[in-house]
């Protein structure tokens, strides 16, 4: 009997923990589109209405104004932690600055560069490791 409690002990460890890492992923995944969606949906908004705004990245959220109040707010996942704040500014063209946003997973198995261009807003997420 304790045999058998010891083989089912070692197959949940075993099944448990590639079933993390793959949830841990999914969110990750659901966090990019979030934020494309989010991006996109704001910094056309922001253009046709010819009003400034900005994102803010801190630790655990982004956030999107318009006019000085928050419209967006996307979640950052636990798996992930920004390297440091950051702040961009949309002009009522839909102009922007430029820069790059790090973001580390928590386990330090990837890294992800959020590449910002400098002018009409667009981006692109390099991931290493």
């Amino acid at each position: 009997m304790l045999i058998v409690l010891a083989l089912l002990g070692m197959i949940l460890l075993i099944t448990i923990k590639p079933a993390a890492n793959m949830v841990q992923r999914y969110q990750e995944k659901i966090f990019w589109q979030n934020l494309q969606h989010a991006w996109n949906k704001e910094l056309s908004t922001l253009a046709q209405r010819k009003e400034n705004g900005k994102v803010l990245f801190n630790d655990q959220k982004i956030i999107f104004y318009e006019n000085n109040q928050e419209k967006t707010i996307i979640d950052i996942p636990s798996t992930l932690e920004l390297y440091r704040g950051y702040r961009l500014h949309i002009n009522q063209t839909g102009q922007m600055n430029g820069g790059t946003i790090v973001f580390n997973s928590k386990d330090h198995q990837r890294q992800y560069y959020l590449v910002i261009q400098l002018g009409w807003g667009k981006y692109y997420v390099k991931q290493t490791k």
